[in-house]
């Protein structure tokens, strides 16, 4: 950049015939150090000292990055002329080196202080080491340009679309300074309101895309509106000042992408942390869930009832198709998301994530195990329970069933006995007595029948059946209904 920098400043000396009073004021060594690529101290490019060889290389050194840095002397003395030719020697060789045309030229041309040979070589350097390093590869036909014909191609590309802007050349193209501002607002619209420029006004627009250039860019403005608000501006020049404009928003570029990229990480390291904290969120919901439910299939305290039972054997069926499937598709998920969250770890060279002991995917499958078998079980006890209660509901229909037909025998029976018409005559009074002997033989049977049902009552207190306070009261019933009909019919039988 300083090389750009002090060839512009010679070429227009040379070119376009400014006055040796501007050629020194542009070529001070605070302009160069404005540039940005030396500090203050770094070098002396006055025209007096640019001629002694470390000086000058150290420029050049700049340039090419650092290849002379080992091989330049510093002279002892400005009058060591030995030392001064050596240097520069060795700089036209690194030139020659990296097969750069150096015609009649020889490093006592540059001590002695030949100026147009000093400036071709500052130009041919410039076209080397700044300008043909440009390259642009047409999309369209897949050309590949160079040099001249890329930084042409490249201020087309980001001035296209501007009004009154048609970069052709590197010359007349350039005069109204509308060029400058379209390259200029491409890239930082924020720093011109294009739409506001004037063609006509073209000092204007040359110094406003300068002084932006120089201010809020940091590059240099080594040209001056009046230089090229001319009928043929110089070529060279313009090359060398918009090639500056190219090597600043290339790396306004890179440095942007780059910065893109480093948001990319960031975001998906911000991602991976989300993806961690949703796992561990998910893991510990469904492991939470599957120690609950555990707990509650677990439990044995079944309803007391047929009804009971089968309501909570629904409950059962519901918890099956309805409350397990979504959980089976969380652990599904949990899975999934801690293969995709290890392959982008992995694909990033990021330490892969290690869920916490008890969360991991081997540990959750296993917890789902337990809740396989915990359900399995429970299955099985409610079934049994469920032909249980079926059991004890039947034995409960049946001691209705003998305590009604007893209650029915007691009270026909009373009936009979209670009847004292024993008639008038021996026969219907024989007739009487064999009716109570029948009646008694069929008390003796009934006291088999009581028991009977006292038996399955007794069973059912014994299997807790739900209404057994119901079935012990109507056992004693019978059986109170028994006894005093027995004493009723011994005293009848006693008159």
């Amino acid at each position: 950049m300083v090389l750009i920098h002090d060839n512009a400043i010679a070429i227009k000396a040379n070119l376009n015939g400014l006055s040796v009073k501007r050629r020194a004021r542009k070529r001070t060594k605070e302009d160069i150090y404005k540039m940005g690529q030396l500090s203050p101290d770094s070098c002396q490019l006055q025209d007096s000292g640019f001629v002694y060889g470390h000086e000058r290389w150290k420029v050049f050194d700049q340039t090419v990055g650092g290849a002379l840095r080992r091989s330049i002397t510093s002279p002892h003395s400005r009058q060591n002329a030995y030392s001064l030719l050596e240097n520069v020697d060795k700089g036209l060789q690194f030139l020659r080196e990296q097969h750069v045309h150096l015609e009649n030229l020889g490093s006592h041309d540059i001590v002695d202080g030949n100026s147009r040979l000093t400036l071709g070589l500052i130009w041919t350097i410039i076209l080397r080491f700044q300008i043909q390093d440009i390259t642009f590869e047409d999309v369209d036909n897949q050309e590949t340009r160079s040099a001249k014909e890329a930084l042409l191609l490249w201020c087309q590309m980001k001035t296209a679309g501007y009004k009154n802007v048609n970069v052709r050349n590197f010359t007349t193209s350039w005069r109204d300074g509308l060029a400058f501002n379209a390259l200029i607002h491409k890239h930082r619209a924020d720093l011109i309101d294009y739409d506001n420029l004037q063609k006509s006004n073209a000092l204007y627009n040359l110094k406003s895309a300068f002084d932006i250039a120089e201010n809020q860019l940091g590059l240099m403005k080594f040209l001056d509106p009046e230089d090229v608000n001319v009928e043929q501006p110089d070529e060279k020049s313009i090359i060398t000042y918009v090639v500056t404009y190219y090597h600043y928003f290339n790396k306004l570029k890179q440095e942007t992408i780059q910065g893109k990229r480093i948001g990319k990480v960031i975001g998906e390291l911000m991602d991976n942390e989300a993806m961690i904290d949703k796992y561990e969120q998910l893991s510990t919901d469904l492991l939470e869930w599957i120690r609950r439910t555990i707990a509650d299939l677990n439990n044995r305290e079944f309803q007391n009832s047929l009804n009971g039972v089968q309501r909570q054997l629904t409950e059962f069926n519901n918890y099956r198709t309805q409350e397990k499937p979504p959980k089976f598709t969380e652990k599904g998920e949990l899975e999934v998301l801690l293969f995709t969250l290890l392959s982008r770890m992995r694909a990033n060279n990021q330490r892969p994530f290690l869920p916490r002991e008890g969360k991991t995917i081997a540990e959750i499958n296993k917890a789902w195990q337990a809740l396989e078998k915990a359900e399995h079980e429970r299955e099985l006890a409610l079934k049994e329970e469920l032909i249980r209660q079926e059991k004890l509901e039947q034995l409960a229909t049946r001691f209705d069933k003998k305590a009604s037909m007893r209650e029915t025998w007691l009270a026909e029976n009373q009936r009979l006995v209670s009847q004292d018409n024993f008639g008038n005559d021996l026969a219907h009074v024989e007739a009487a007595n064999k009716k109570h002997e029948a009646i008694e033989t069929d008390i003796y049977a009934y006291e088999e029948r009581v028991q009977a049902v006292v038996a399955v009552a007794g069973e059912l207190e014994a299997e807790n059946y739900h209404e057994v306070d119901r079935i012990n009261e109507r056992k004693e019933k019978s059986c109170n209904c028994g006894t005093n009909y027995l004493s009723f019919c011994l005293i009848a039988e006693l008159v």
